[in-house]
């Protein structure tokens, strides 16, 4: 039964984890694209990482709402079927 509890989340984690990474090494090779025009600051390129950062982990935060939301049409006809 633990087994089960922690392996619950871990396809999302992953997922989550994909997520970031990718984003992570887009931003970066966006950024040696234009390397020229960016102020190489250590804060500057704190604040970059941070709010990408950020903006990642809203973006992913979309996976971690249910399938079966219940505001979605299609769940409402999907659970009155299962419920006839």
């Amino acid at each position: 039964m633990s087994n089960t509890r922690n392996n619950r989340f871990l396809f999302l984690i992953l997922m989550i984890g994909i997520f970031t990474a990718i984003s992570f090494a887009s931003r970066t090779v966006l950024l040696f694209t234009d390397i020229a025009q960016v102020d190489l600051g250590i804060l500057p390129l704190f604040k970059l990482y941070a709010v990408g950062l950020f903006y990642d982990l809203v973006a992913s935060s979309y996976y971690m709402i249910p399938p079966g939301d219940l505001s979605c049409p299609a769940s409402q006809q999907i659970v009155q079927h299962e419920n006839t």
